[in-house]
């Protein structure tokens, strides 16, 4: 919830599914009087709206408290909660959405902005991306005066167009309100109002981004990376994590068993394309050698002369 210590007894809240969206400081902006600004993460698609609690007792220097709710530099409402309603006890005042007349509104939802990259800037952008991806709401004292019915507005869509990336200015902007089909809703009045008090005027401020930009942003912190199942301690795991780490296993021995018999048959293959007879030393002229001999299965020096000749047979002719 956003409050301000110079309001005291009032919050603001941004609900989704009826539940308040986590609020993250922005650290990086100057602080400035009676205002508050924070961050929200917007998910495109879901509906929200604006919450305004008061507790009893709250000291206010007119006779109503307004609240003009902007949203993308646009007043989407202005909720007035006169000082006897929360004068003794809580109370609250909810913005869902724009009255389009008929008994029936347009609920606020987050839409994803779709950019461009080509260099030009429309004549209106300007103006449309001051105040894009921002719910403000301004909190003022004053005097109530008339009473009247709202007119009717036009039904507007989802679709916000294609913005350029130049007119965004490098800010981390994701997401500007859409809205929903028209539904029921009650009639809504418009009431003058008088007699501002200027010394005492708040402001809350809302920045709307995708969960992924506010990573980028440092505004949360990125998701860590999951340990590995390898290095995390054997007794933490669960059974589906010890069946993935053995199967784990098991494919890397059976990749490393398919790496191996695969070199074995490339060499074999190798070998095979290119066989040559091993070269046998002669021996040199003169050189001694061991000849084998049959007789008595012993060794003889034999010169390489004689060796391997054959014996020549002498013949005497009378």
């Amino acid at each position: 919830m956003a409050i301000l210590d110079t309001l005291p007894g009032v919050e603001i809240e941004i609900l989704v599914d009826g539940e308040p969206l986590e609020e993250y400081a922005d650290n990086d902006s100057e602080d400035q009087l009676n205002t508050n600004m924070c961050y929200v993460e917007a998910v495109t698609g879901k509906v929200f709206e604006v919450r305004i609690k008061v507790e009893g007792g709250v000291e206010i220097t007119r006779d109503t408290a307004e609240f003009n709710i902007s949203i993308d530099g646009v007043l989407e409402a202005a909720p007035l909660i006169p000082s006897h309603r929360f004068a003794t006890r809580y109370y609250e005042r909810r913005a869902e959405g724009r009255n389009v007349g008929g008994g029936k509104q347009q609920k606020f939802c987050f839409s994803e902005i779709e950019t461009v990259d080509d260099g030009r800037v429309e004549v209106d952008e300007a103006a449309r991306t001051k105040s894009l991806g921002e719910i403000e709401v301004l909190v003022s004292f004053v005097d109530m005066g008339e009473e009247t019915l709202v007119q009717t507005q036009d039904v507007l869509t989802t679709d916000l167009g294609i913005m350029s990336e130049k007119a965004l200015k490098g800010r981390a902007i994701t997401h500007g309100v859409g809205y929903q089909a028209p539904s029921r809703g009650a009639n809504k009045y418009n009431t003058e109002t008088t007699n501002e008090d200027p010394f005492n005027i708040f402001k809350f401020i809302f920045a709307y981004r995708s969960p992924k930009a506010l990573k980028d942003l440092l505004v949360i912190e990125p998701t860590p990376e999951p340990t590995p199942l390898e290095d995390r301690d054997f007794d933490s795991l669960s059974r589906e994590e010890l069946q993935e780490l053995h199967k784990r296993a098991r494919d890397r021995a059976q990749a490393d068993k398919a790496a191996q018999e695969a070199s074995v048959k490339v060499k074999r293959e190798r070998a095979d394309e290119n066989p040559r007879r091993r070269k046998i030393a002669r021996p040199s002229v003169g050189a001694t050698q061991l000849e084998l001999n049959e007789a008595d299965g012993g060794f003889r020096e034999a010169s390489s002369e004689t060796a391997g000749r054959a014996e020549v047979e002498i013949v005497e002719i009378d």
